[in-house]
């Protein structure tokens, strides 16, 4: 866990803290306290973690818990520029149709393997084979091959333009680099690059993280995570007050006051870039006539739906 992010610097901290949504930065909640290093964070996580493996796996739940393990290999920041990750740095050529990464050199996975451009190709090249059933293959869909120019130097070489390619590299399920030939042991026992290394799970009940002591970045301050499985809402909130947790995401809309008039407990909440669509089968009537689907749009209350579903945090 670095320092700029939630479960990164959440060995800082003292006392409960609720999350609303799923994973948050957390200077806000750090820039007034003093760090301390060890111990373990109890995390009471809302929802099942599934398939670990990174390029598989769908749901936030994984994600939240997968985040600590994996790198990308370019970061976005919350202005949306494209930053350097795995790759030092990076250049995109005049045509858009060839992205040159250049690779740290200081970086290690948790199985000791140091970072290279093979691993980088063997990364993309796996989500782009059907057969692993990436849930981002059509990030690579007009990727027309993957060259490893030098130890540290890949290419990747495109078809025709895709704009969005480099954000969507800074995605974890699309741009997490792992080692070459690991992807069979991925679901159940991940390794990738990260400031913690996965340390055991069971199934349904928690999941556990170590420490990587030969993280490239700045070290994280936890000794472990320990994250339980707990979907019940006031269960959570139980175990937040009783100390059982040391902090919980996913506060129920209707219970956010009252929690944030408990004086021993802090909440955080942030603005994830998302969105929600609705839409229509225009095989089937009577969507079938764009007159229908524009008139719907027209008069749906766009602001209504937005806020509603959460309280009136949505816009």
């Amino acid at each position: 866990m670095k320092r700029r992010d939630f479960l990164k610097t959440a060995g800082a901290l003292t006392g409960g803290i609720l999350v609303f949504g799923q994973l948050p930065t957390l200077s806000a909640l750090a820039q007034n306290k003093t760090p301390k290093r060890g111990g373990t964070l109890i995390w009471g996580h809302s929802e099942t973690t599934q398939n670990m493996d990174i390029h598989q796996t769908g749901t936030a739940s994984t994600l939240r818990f997968m985040t600590n393990i994996h790198e990308t290999i370019v970061k976005t920041d919350k202005n949306f520029n494209m930053l350097p990750g795995l790759a030092e740095r990076f250049e995109v050529s005049a045509d858009g149709l060839t992205y040159t990464f250049v690779m740290r050199k200081n970086v290690k996975f948790h199985n000791g393997k140091a970072l290279s451009a093979k691993d980088v190709k063997y990364s993309f090249e796996r989500i782009m084979n059907p057969d692993t059933g990436a849930t981002t293959r059509e990030v690579f869909n007009n990727v027309k091959e993957i060259v490893v120019l030098d130890e540290h130097t890949v290419q990747i070489k495109m078809a025709k333009i895709h704009a969005p390619l480099l954000a969507r590299l800074g995605d974890l399920n699309s741009g997490t680099i792992m080692p070459e030939g690991s992807g069979e042991t991925q679901g159940s026992h991940p390794i990738g690059a990260g400031p913690f290394k996965f340390a055991g799970r069971v199934m349904g009940s928690e999941n556990n993280l170590e420490r990587f002591d030969d993280y490239w970045g700045e070290p994280a301050y936890l000794d472990a995570v320990r994250s339980v499985e707990v979907t019940e809402p006031t269960v959570r909130l139980t175990g937040l007050r009783t100390g059982e947790f040391h902090f919980i995401n996913d506060i129920p809309m209707d219970r956010i006051a009252e929690v944030q008039k408990d004086s021993k407990l802090q909440t955080q909440s942030w603005d994830p870039v998302s969105f929600a669509f609705l839409n229509f089968n225009h095989k089937v009537k009577p969507f079938d006539d764009h007159r229908v689907r524009l008139a719907l749009i027209i008069v749906s209350t766009k602001r209504r739906c937005s806020r509603e579903p959460s309280g009136t945090r949505g816009r």
